[in-house]
C-alpha cells in the first residue's frame, strides 16, 4: 500500500542534503542547471511547425538513429548526417520528426527547470512559466494532425500529446507552491482542458495508448481539483479502472505480453498514481499497481535480467521506474528491486528522477525510550542523553560516539582496576565534564527531535545545580554540527572531551604542559600539550584509509589541550582533544566531517 510518509517529490532541503552527501548527486544538479540555462537561451517554438512521428528520425539507408540537435536552426539549413554510415538525409518526415524531438526535449527540460526553481533559481521559474504560457496562448492555433496512434496538436499523435502534457504537469507539481493561482487557472482553460477534449474521444479501447491518454486526463483532474475530469479518466467506458482490470492479467502482466510495453504502460500508471496517492491512498488499485512491478520478476533467472517476449528491446532488465514506485509503495519487494539496480547498474539511478523522487535515506533514528539518537549521515554518530538504571552504567550523560573513530570503550574484566578508574567515568567518553566529573547517579534525561537532528537534555537541577544542560547534533552543510550548552548559578570548569583512534594532525602548535588532573580518570591523560591560541582549531584523524575532520570554528575564550589516553585494550592509545571553559556557563561548537 501507499507509504504513510508519501510526498510527491523531495523537498528543497532533502535535495540539497543529497547533493552535499554525494558528488554524483551534485553532478546531476549541475547538469540540471546546464540544461535549464540552455533552454532559457535556445527555446523558441512556433505554432506553424508541424510535429511528426519520432520513429521516422532514422537514416533512410542504414536505419540508424539520426542525431538530434535542439540548437539547430529550423527549418533545417543543411541535411541531417547519419552518425553510422555518414550519408546525408533530407525530407519532410525527417523535419517533422525533428520538431517532435524538439518539443519532447524542452518538455522534459521543464523538470530540470522545476528542480532549479525549487532551489531558488528565479530565472528557471520564469522559463517554466513562459514555456507553458506560450503553448497555452497558442494551443487553439496548432492544427489537429497525425497519421499514427491518433491525432494531436502540439505533437503528431495523441500518445505523444499525452506524454508531453504529463511532462508539464510533473514540473508544475514540483513547484506548485511557487506558481501564481491566476497562471494555473489560465493554463487549465487555455491548454489542459482543450487537450483533454481532444484526447478523451480517442481513448476508445483497452490498450497502452488510451492508458496514457486517460492517465493524462486524470492527472489534469487531480492537479486542478476537477472531479469531473478525474471521474472521466478513471470510471469512463475506457477509463483507468477498466484499462487496469482488462489490460492486466490476473497474474499482474500487461496483456500484450511484452515486457517493454508492460513497463511502458506501467509508466503511465506510475505517473497517474504519483498524483492519485495524495488524494486516495487507500484505493485498492494500489495493490494491483504493486503487482505490476513484482510480477515480472518471476520471469527472471537472476532476479534482474528479463526476457524480451514479443515486441520490445533486448536485453531487458528490471526497470528504473521502480525508483518512483518505491517512493509510492511500502512493499519491500519493490525496495529490493531498487537495491538490485543500485548494486548492478548504479548509473541508471543517477538521474534527475533520483534527486526528485528517490526515497530520502533515513538518516536519523530516535530511540527515545532508550535515550539514544542514531545518525547515519553525514557522519555516523550516536547521541546519548543518559542512562535508565545504575546496573552496568557508564557516567556518560550527553555523550556522543562516532564509530569507528571514536567509540564508548566498553569494559575489560569487571574485576580489573581500570574498569572503575577509567572505562566507566566520564573522562573516557566524548562528553562535557563539570569540574572534571560526570555523575554516576541515575538522573532524568531525554532525547528529542529538533529541525535537522536531535537534542539530548538533562533535566534542570538534576545534577551539580545545573540550570540547563543540553547537547544537539544536526546536519549543516554536509557536516555534523555538535553543540553543547551548560549553565549554572555557580562557577565551574567545563571540559569538552573528544577521543579518536588513528593518525592525528592538528592545526595549532602544541607545547607540553602539566597534567590536567588526578581524579575521575584524568590521571590517564598522558603527553598533555596545550595548543597555541588561534581563532579556530582543527584536527584530523586518519584510520583505515578514512579521515575524520574535527573543526572548532570559534576557539576564542577556550583553552585547548591535546593528550593521549587508553583505548581498549589499554596499551593502545587514542588521541584526546579537550576544550576548557571556566565560568557559570559554557557553549561548545564543533563540526565533524568524514573525508
Amino acid at each position: 500500500m501507499v507509504r504513510s510518509d508519501y510526498t510527491f517529490s523531495n523537498s528543497a532541503e532533502e535535495i540539497l542534503r543529497m547533493v552535499r552527501r554525494d558528488p554524483a548527486y551534485a553532478s546531476i544538479l549541475r547538469e540540471a542547471e546546464d540544461n535549464t540555462r540552455f533552454a532559457v537561451e535556445h527555446f523558441h517554438d512556433d505554432f506553424s511547425r508541424i510535429a511528426g512521428w519520432g520513429h521516422n528520425f532514422v537514416c533512410p539507408d542504414c536505419a540508424s538513429q539520426l542525431i538530434f540537435d535542439p540548437a539547430m536552426a529550423y527549418p533545417p539549413e543543411k541535411p541531417f548526417v547519419c552518425p553510422h554510415c555518414g550519408k546525408e538525409a533530407v525530407g519532410k518526415d525527417l523535419d517533422e520528426a525533428w520538431v517532435y524531438y524538439y518539443r519532447y526535449h524542452f518538455g522534459s527540460t521543464l523538470s530540470d527547470a522545476a528542480l532549479c526553481a525549487l532551489l531558488g533559481d528565479e530565472k528557471a521559474l520564469d522559463f517554466l512559466i513562459s514555456y507553458i504560457d506560450f503553448y497555452a496562448a497558442h494551443y487553439e492555433e496548432f492544427p489537429v494532425h497525425g497519421d499514427h496512434a491518433g491525432k494531436g496538436k502540439i505533437m503528431g499523435q495523441s500518445l505523444d500529446e499525452a506524454v508531453w502534457g504529463i511532462q508539464l504537469l510533473y514540473a508544475m507539481k514540483i513547484v506548485e507552491e511557487l506558481l501564481p493561482d491566476e497562471k494555473k487557472a489560465g493554463w487549465l482553460e487555455k491548454l489542459f482542458r482543450p487537450m483533454c477534449t481532444l484526447l478523451a474521444p480517442q481513448s476508445n479501447r483497452i490498450h497502452n495508448i488510451p492508458t496514457w491518454q486517460r492517465a493524462f486526463i486524470g492527472i489534469v483532474g487531480l492537479y486542478f481539483d476537477d472531479d469531473a475530469l478525474l471521474h472521466d479518466a478513471m470510471d469512463g467506458d475506457f477509463g483507468l479502472r477498466r484499462q487496469i482490470a482488462c489490460g492486466f492479467t490476473k497474474d499482474g502482466m500487461w496483456r500484450e505480453c511484452s515486457l517493454g510495453y508492460h513497463y511502458y504502460t506501467v509508466e503511465a500508471l506510475t505517473d497517474f498514481f504519483s498524483f492519485y496517492a495524495l488524494k486516495a491512498p487507500n484505493d485498492p488499485l494500489f495493490g494491483i499497481f504493486e503487482k505490476m512491478y513484482t510480477a515480472p520478476l518471476a520471469l527472471s533467472y537472476d532476479g534482474f535480467t528479463l526476457p524480451a517476449l514479443n515486441d520490445g528491446w533486448y536485453p531487458q532488465s528490471v526497470s528504473a521506474l521502480v525508483l518512483r514506485a518505491a517512493r509510492l509503495s511500502s512493499d519491500p519487494a519493490i525496495a529490493d528491486q531498487v537495491a538490485s539496480l543500485r548494486r548492478r547498474v548504479p548509473e541508471r539511478l543517477l538521474t534527475l528522477s533520483a534527486l526528485l523522487y528517490a526515497v530520502p535515506e533515513k538518516t536519523l533514528t530516535l530511540y527515545q525510550d532508550t535515550n539514544l539518537a542514531i545518525f547515519r549521515a553525514p557522519v555516523f554518530a550516536i547521541l546519548k542523553s543518559g542512562v535508565l538504571e545504575a546496573s552496568h552504567m557508564h557516567h556518560d550523560y550527553l555523550s556522543i560516539s562516532l564509530p569507528p573513530f571514536s567509540d564508548d570503550l566498553g569494559t575489560p574484566g569487571y574485576g580489573h582496576v581500570l574498569t572503575p578508574a577509567w572505562y566507566r567515568p566520564g573522562a573516557s567518553h566524548d562528553l562535557v565534564t563539570v569540574d572534571q566529573e560526570v555523575t554516576g547517579d541515575v538522573i532524568p534525561s531525554r532525547i528529542e527531535a529538533i529541525p535537522g537532528g536531535a537534542r539530548a537534555v538533562i533535566e534542570s537541577g538534576a545534577w551539580k545545580g545545573l540550570t540547563h544542560a543540553e547537547r544537539s547534533l544536526t546536519e549543516e552543510d554536509g557536516t555534523l554540527a555538535d553543540r553543547s550548552f551548560y549553565e549554572s548559578e555557580e562557577e565551574h570548569t567545563f571540559d569538552w572531551i573528544f577521543h579518536s583512534l588513528g593518525e592525528a594532525s592538528f592545526s595549532s602548535a602544541l607545547t607540553p604542559c602539566a597534567p590536567l588532573g588526578e581524579e575521575n580518570g584524568y590521571r590517564f591523560f598522558t603527553n598533555v600539550q596545550k595548543a597555541a591560541s588561534a581563532p579556530s582549531f582543527k584536527a584530523e584523524f586518519t584510520l583505515n584509509g578514512r579521515t575524520l575532520s574535527l573543526e572548532i570554528p570559534d576557539a576564542d575564550g577556550l583553552e585547548i589541550y591535546v593528550a593521549n589516553s587508553p583505548a581498549n585494550p589499554a596499551d593502545i592509545l587514542r588521541h584526546t582533544v579537550i576544550l576548557r571553559k571556566r565560568g557559570k556557563s559554557a557553549r561548545f561548537f564543533a563540526k565533524f566531517r568524514v573525508l
